[in-house]
């Protein structure tokens, strides 16, 4: 990759670049970074969310059964650990957005939670869509979903078994 592609790529994530420069916030820099602590390599992470359907609204308790089943209880921790970190992402670019403009986030915390665990659950594709559209400080689909169009699921994170339920 060549400096004018990097410097593009970086303002596609909507980090501001000046006279080849980047100026980013310590919050930015953070999210620039690809990685999450934990043994789950994301598209292992991701074929975990395919499998359980989450679109399809499925049985919160037979969810997690069939989950208990197949994976161990470290692999679940790895998975939730997972699911945590692209909920955090997406959260950190509204406080990033609400610090550099006058948008409020229109949920409570819970709420929110419940939002960005949905977008998650839905799977890459819908998380990769609602990513791109924050870093560039646009909040439609997150304001879609705290109007209840459409209604985000509570919450994704309930069909993740703990070590308790093995």
């Amino acid at each position: 990759m060549n400096r004018q592609q990097l410097i593009a790529e970086l303002k596609e994530m909507g980090i501001e670049v000046k006279d080849g420069k980047v100026k980013m916030s310590a919050i930015e820099a953070a999210l620039s970074k690809p990685h999450c602590v934990t043994s789950m390599m994301d598209g292992q992470f991701w074929s975990i969310v395919k499998e359980i359907g989450w679109e399809k609204n499925p049985n919160i308790e037979a969810t997690k059964q069939k989950l208990i089943k197949k994976y161990t209880p470290e692999q679940m921790e790895a998975f939730r650990t997972k699911s945590s970190y692209f909920q955090s992402k997406l959260q950190t670019w509204l406080h990033v957005i609400e610090r550099d403009s006058d948008y409020r986030i229109p949920e409570s915390d819970d709420g929110l939670s419940d939002i960005l665990a949905h977008i998650v659950g839905l799977g890459k594709t819908h998380y990769d869509k609602v990513l791109k559209e924050l870093s560039g400080r646009k909040t439609d689909t997150i304001d879609n979903y705290a109007e209840g169009k459409p209604k985000a699921v509570e919450n994704f994170h309930y069909v993740i078994p703990r070590e308790e339920d093995y």
